[in-house]
């Protein structure tokens, strides 16, 4: 199954490539970029992980209270992985919109 998330790019790709050439160059970039960010960012959730946990940034799943699942720690914090790696991407982005203009 395809994904979303690689249909919209695609199909704007082929809308501005007949309006724009160097629409084309900006959605292959943005598609290898996002692609990176994704695999990075799975690779550094569970590096940051055990940071959490031992720096006591954890919380536990209400939802399953009484149960054995109740009782595991969760990282609360991982979410700032996402955010910082969104911010970083949206950064370069600027840059590489800016520079290859």
């Amino acid at each position: 199954m395809i994904h979303l998330c690689v249909i919209l790019p695609v199909s704007y790709l082929l809308y501005c490539s007949y309006i724009a050439n160097y629409a084309f160059y900006y959605v292959i970039g943005y598609i290898i970029a996002c692609n990176i960010m994704y695999i990075f960012t799975l690779k550094v959730i569970p590096t940051i992980m055990p940071l959490c946990l031992k720096a006591d940034l954890f919380g536990y799943d209400i939802n399953k209270k009484g149960t054995k699942e109740g009782e595991i720690k969760v990282p609360e914090t991982l979410g700032l992985v996402s955010a910082v790696l969104y911010v970083i991407f949206n950064f370069l982005g600027l840059l590489y919109t800016k520079f290859f203009r």
